[in-house]
């Protein structure tokens, strides 16, 4: 396979801050699969990545067109900041070199939202129960039902407990999407938001991290869902948490992530399994505010809890040398885009295999 037949995969995290990764070096192993991706041939992680927005609906477009925010121009959430016409994508620049262009994202704001959809000549919003009788879907579902414990609330009658956890259809209708592409090099862009608040585990994930405190899961889990209704009462009225209740905050947040990881894991493991040579981004979008200038969330500040995010790649040649250096999404996109003979004229970031910031 030629350097521009590789596939390309980039897959990105909702809310995930770099110092609650065990890929960056926290206490908790919440990122073994990131660990071993980055440590694996030709794999690397990246010291100091860091994002271009503390929200999804600036980010993302960041990464997909390679211009800073005030240059794209989508800095809010209205519905009608969609993506110029005017500016070129990296889908839309890779399809002109004959790849295949698939989408899969869970979150509005990386999709249909902000016209990231159109961008893609396949976008999937992973499956929602009313499509159960699609076949494709069907088979996915019943998956699901014989993992329901893993990758999800466990048996269960209430249809929004069953919202709370995406990874697994993302993942599987990833894989579906990709195993359909063969015939044509692809591009792939995975958005995983389960890390989003409010940092809901699924059942087998759900104690993972409470031996480490005084309280249940069950504890933690109510006061996580408290915590996501009342973000904005509790932040007005001065946040006043004990350690015990912050304590409970993390363990939540940091199982959903190693659930996450787990669900990256088997789809890297697919991929490996699946093709030769390829690039696989791992990144998030944003990170994440725990009391941070008193703020929850990630809506309010710069601050490098929602700017500092894991970044691992795998199959990227070259770019050792730029491992500790400061790096931003656009640097990344613009280095595949160059690599596989892509035009990256309208990027405004650096091919770190011979530019640094």
């Amino acid at each position: 396979m030629s350097i521009k037949d590789r596939n390309i995969v980039w897959i990105t995290l909702d809310s995930v801050r770099a110092d609650h990764t065990s890929v960056h070096g926290y206490g908790r192993n919440t990122t073994p699969q990131l660990d071993q991706i980055a440590k694996s041939d030709n794999g690397e992680k990246f010291d100091n990545a860091i994002a271009h927005s503390t929200r999804t609906p600036v980010s993302v477009p960041s990464m997909l067109t390679g211009l800073y925010p005030f240059q794209h121009g989508m800095v809010g959430t209205r519905s009608g900041d969609m993506i110029p016409d005017s500016l070129d994508t990296a889908p839309e620049l890779l399809a002109e070199e004959g790849y295949h262009t698939i989408g899969v994202s869970e979150n509005g704001y990386a999709g249909a939202a902000k016209g990231i959809d159109t961008q893609f000549e396949e976008f999937v919003r992973p499956v929602k129960l009313k499509d159960a009788y699609k076949p494709e879907i069907g088979l996915t579902l019943l998956k699901y039902l014989f993992s329901i414990r893993e990758h999800g609330p466990g048996i269960s009658l209430d249809k929004s407990s069953h919202r709370e956890n995406r990874s697994f259809f993302t993942t599987e209708i990833a894989k579906q999407k990709i195993r359909q592409a063969q015939n044509k090099p692809f591009f792939c862009y995975i958005h995983y938001n389960d890390p989003h608040h409010p940092y809901i585990p699924p059942v087998n994930y759900r104690s993972e991290f409470v031996d480490q405190i005084e309280s249940t899961s069950t504890e933690a889990l109510n006061y996580v869902k408290r915590m996501h209704e009342e973000l904005y009462e509790w932040m007005a009225s001065g946040l006043s948490m004990t350690n015990e209740e912050w304590n409970m905050i993390y363990a939540m947040y940091d199982a959903v992530i190693k659930y996450t990881d787990a669900c990256i894991g088997e789809l890297f493991r697919f991929l490996q399994n699946q093709f030769d040579d390829m690039i696989v981004v791992i990144t998030s979008d944003h990170g994440e505010l725990f009391g941070e200038k008193g703020l929850l969330g990630h809506h309010m500040i710069l601050d490098d809890a929602v700017t500092h995010v894991p970044l691992v790649t795998h199959g990227l040649d070259n770019i050792a040398n730029h491992t500790d250096m400061p790096t931003q999404h656009i640097d990344i996109m613009q280095t595949i885009l160059a690599s596989v003979g892509a035009d990256a004229s309208q990027f405004q970031g650096y091919d770190i295999r011979n530019e640094s910031r």
